[in-house]
């Protein structure tokens, strides 16, 4: 394409260039989603002959299997190995965040082609989201819930200084971290409520999102006490885990000091922190 653009400007001046670069963009575009779509059936023949048809890889066609991009033949070839796939949790993040915002592309998206870098759980996961996604496409409302839960984790993800994008890898994998972890979060809580994450109030997703997503420190024996969020403790840091007031979200506090008047009791900020770290370290 780049050359053909260069052609245009070099021969074309004016609103004739725009008008060939516009169809030149155009048709590049079309050919790209040709060939994606070639791409597509093809991975899908040959993953029916070698895996849902047990044929094994010499069940498909040398001609077939060239067709094939590098992560196809990979997605084939691990399955057929039958090694258990450990999530790549940049992976996972991409997905998710398409079938935020773009569900459309997600729908089109074949996840055995992810196969290798998801677990089997998480694999099946993503699979119910799409199929979910899938019966919600026609319903603007229910999809648009589910795109405004994405954001208001976003956003909070965002707020305590933890980038979308970053050329930083340990970043990366930490952005992806949080949202893998307010994301079974939110999973959990819906379920223990009978209800899908997009039937969740913004009040409730936010609760839940404040739990993973609070900061607190971990005492060590010696030197500092290490600063952490509660998504990224580990399991002997947990009982070592302490959280300060100015930490804990403003609605639980107010919960808390109405409680406590109407009850008649006492109640300090410290009681306030230790009750509500009660409610993450479980």
């Amino acid at each position: 394409m780049e050359q053909a653009l260069k052609l245009a400007r070099e021969n074309f001046d004016g609103e004739d260039e725009k008008q060939a670069v516009v169809e030149i963009k155009q048709r590049y575009t079309e050919i790209e989603a040709i060939k994606k779509d070639n791409e597509n059936q093809a991975f899908a023949k040959a993953y029916d002959l070698a895996v849902d048809k047990k044929g094994g890889r010499r069940a498909i066609p040398a001609s077939l299997w060239n067709q094939l991009d590098p992560q196809s033949k990979e997605s084939i070839n691990s399955k057929l190995t039958g090694g258990a796939a450990k999530t790549n949790q940049g992976v996972w993040y991409s997905i998710y965040q398409q079938s935020i915002n773009d569900p459309q592309e997600f729908l089109k998206r074949d996840l055995r082609k992810d196969a290798p870098n998801l677990s089997d759980s998480d694999f099946q996961e993503l699979s119910r989201l799409q199929g979910a996604v899938k019966k919600d496409i026609d319903k603007p409302d229910k999809l648009k819930r589910v795109f405004t839960v994405g954001q208001q984790v976003n956003q909070t993800i965002d707020s305590i200084g933890i980038p979308a994008t970053s050329n930083n890898k340990d970043t990366r994998d930490r952005r992806a971290a949080a949202t893998r972890a307010v994301s079974d979060a939110l999973t959990r809580e819906a379920a223990a409520m009978g209800k899908e994450v997009d039937q969740l109030s913004e009040e409730e997703v936010q609760k839940v999102t404040d739990k993973v997503l609070i900061k607190g420190r971990v005492d060590v024996d010696w030197g500092f006490d290490k600063e952490k969020y509660a998504f990224e403790l580990k399991p002997d840091e947990k009982a070592r885990f302490a959280i300060d007031i100015a930490d804990v979200p403003a609605d639980f506090i107010a919960e808390s000091k109405a409680y406590a008047a109407k009850s008649k009791r006492k109640i300090t900020d410290e009681d306030i922190a230790i009750a509500y770290r009660k409610l993450i370290v479980k």
